[in-house]
């Protein structure tokens, strides 16, 4: 929470400049594009950034700092600025849903430097602290930053819908560690998608199978994902899934056959097992841990449907696509093979979410029965959570008992408390999975808008509550920890193959239930402070617990 002697008078919700000042560009050591006519300057030191925003245009512009795990709108801190006469208009807001952003009601921490409007481009300065200590803020920290940005039309002088002016990516306002250097033995492979035609219409999700390279008497490890995305359609390719196939399936051999099929379902629909990669806009490479990489080879991963989802926002024909991502592969292989565990409802036995609620939410556990039957504790390094349109919430917490046999929590795991199905992300973690812990994976819709029942299956119309963990040494007979039958038992094994279930330990249910379930409900980002300094310590005492934001 803030403290008093931070906060700016509560009546000074905006911070209104006099235009002024040509702004000098050229003193920011970085800059990036983010859309045709919208590009972005910035420069870091130990306590603020200083941000130079130049965008065509003589009406409003606006910048959001978007959740890690989601990047959409909703969950953005946002900064917007809109000319008024002579003066700019900075206001700190923030959203918590597709609508007008909210003034930040606990502090306004934006500060206008300097701005100009010159032959139909608007320029302006603004800083700001990396940490805020607020709770309608994003703190900006290493690593790739979610962006999203918008504008408006010259005559658009104050903040109003922007129509298809706004987009989403990432920005590396501090940047993290350099990708490690690749070993001269290393060798790539790309795929892309054959120039493929994008239709006209806003959502277009388009599918193609492929093959990758194997030795058939030596085996690979993979130790690094790179996307490919054309230049010319960085504003169409909003994101990628790339599924594994233990088998030539029939949707592979149709994907093969006519690539560019439109498609929309996941990887169980198409008969594949897993997910190895996923990308969304903005996002960067997926580099393993150093110690693993994912098997490459005649016997382990070989087929792959890639699925990438266009939105074609102006509605253009004739877009044409090559999009992809590259592998890179080594002969000599890590100390350990990767894997992907599969956890939640795989098998799609949830009951329907009933209509009319707009915070329905199931609990599914991977119980102590299940990871005791682990050959060994596995470290996972990245969670892929994953629901469809009616998601609005989901996150994985983990459990372990004590000598004595007391079960207690030890952590918050993956999240997205704003979750979007067209922005899904991967989220980097780094945890051990021991023997004998419990894993809680929790799934929130708002179903408030639904006029009957969504049924859980493999249609984006229908509804999933997965978890994919990324982990490392790959365990010889467990590919997944899922729901069965409802709920009533847990499968616990391979599942691979047509006799699959004779390769399944069941274990019963029910499950331990986790006391999140208490404040599943209630947002975190975007709370006002008049709330929190009216409920007490009480709120300061749950964001502690719920540390994951």
């Amino acid at each position: 929470m803030r403290s008093v002697e931070r906060g700016i008078s509560v009546l000074a919700l905006v911070f209104i400049a006099a235009l002024c000042c040509s702004a000098d560009l050229s003193a920011y050591p970085n800059n990036q594009t983010l859309a045709q006519g919208y590009n972005v300057y910035w420069r870091t030191d130990s306590t603020m950034i200083y941000l130079g925003l130049q965008v065509q245009t003589m009406g409003w512009i606006g910048l959001g700092l978007g959740e890690v795990t989601s990047g959409s709108m909703p969950g953005s801190d946002m900064v917007i600025i809109e000319p008024n006469g002579s003066s700019f208009t900075v206001t700190d807001r923030y959203a918590t849903e597709f609508a007008t952003p909210d003034i930040d009601d606990c502090t306004q921490d934006w500060v206008f430097v300097s701005g100009q409007q010159v032959n139909g481009t608007t320029t302006v300065e603004i800083k700001r602290l990396l940490q805020t200590n607020d709770n309608q803020d994003r703190a900006i920290i290493p690593g790739l930053t979610r962006v999203v940005y918008a504008w408006g039309g010259n005559n658009a002088k104050t903040i109003q819908y922007h129509g298809s002016s706004r987009g989403s990516t990432t920005v590396p306002f501090i940047p993290s560690n350099k990708l490690p250097a690749l070993p001269s033995t290393v060798r790539s492979y790309s795929v892309q998608m054959p120039n493929v035609s994008v239709p006209s219409t806003v959502t277009n999700y388009l599918c193609a199978s492929f093959e990758l390279p194997y030795n058939p008497v030596a085996d690979a490890h993979i130790i690094r994902i790179d996307p490919l995305i054309e230049p010319d359609n960085v504003d169409i390719a909003h994101h990628m899934l790339v599924f594994v196939c233990n088998v030539p399936s029939q949707s592979y051999l149709d994907f093969k056959k006519t690539p560019g099929t439109n498609c929309l379902s996941t990887g169980f629909a198409f008969g594949c097992s897993s997910l190895m990669y996923m990308w969304a806009a903005g996002a960067g490479p997926l580099v393993l841990p150093e110690q693993a990489g994912f098997r490459l080879g005649q016997n382990s991963t070989r087929y792959v449907i890639v699925q990438m989802h266009y939105n074609n926002a102006k509605r253009q024909s004739g877009r044409r696509d090559n999009s992809g991502f590259k592998i890179y592969y080594d002969y000599n292989l890590r100390q350990y093979d990767a894997g992907v565990l599969q956890t939640g409802d795989m098998l799609l036995s949830q009951p329907p979410v009933p209509a009319g609620n707009p915070a329905y939410a199931i609990e599914m556990t991977c119980p102590s029965a299940c990871t005791s039957k682990f050959d060994w504790d596995i470290q996972v390094f990245a969670e892929a959570l994953h629901m469809h349109n009616i998601g609005s919430k989901i996150w994985s917490t983990l459990w372990r008992p004590d000598s004595s046999g007391n079960v207690s929590f030890v952590q918050q795991n993956a999240g997205a408390e704003f979750y979007q199905f067209d922005f899904q992300q991967g989220a980097e973690v780094n945890y051990t999975l021991k023997r004998g812990d419990t894993f809680n994976l929790h799934c929130v819709y708002d179903s408030s808008n639904q006029k009957s029942a969504t049924d859980f299956g493999e249609s984006s119309s229908q509804e999933m509550c997965m978890d994919f963990l990324f982990y490392y040494p790959k365990l010889p007979r467990i590919a997944g920890c899922v729901y069965l039958e409802g709920g009533q038992y847990t499968g616990c094994g391979d599942f691979a193959g047509n006799d699959w279930l004779s390769q399944i330990l069941f274990v019963e249910n029910p499950s331990r239930r986790d006391p999140t379930d208490l404040v599943r409900n209630g947002e975190l980002f975007g709370k006002s402070c008049k709330d929190e300094a009216a409920q007490g310590s009480g709120t300061s005492q749950l964001r502690s617990f719920l540390s994951w934001l």
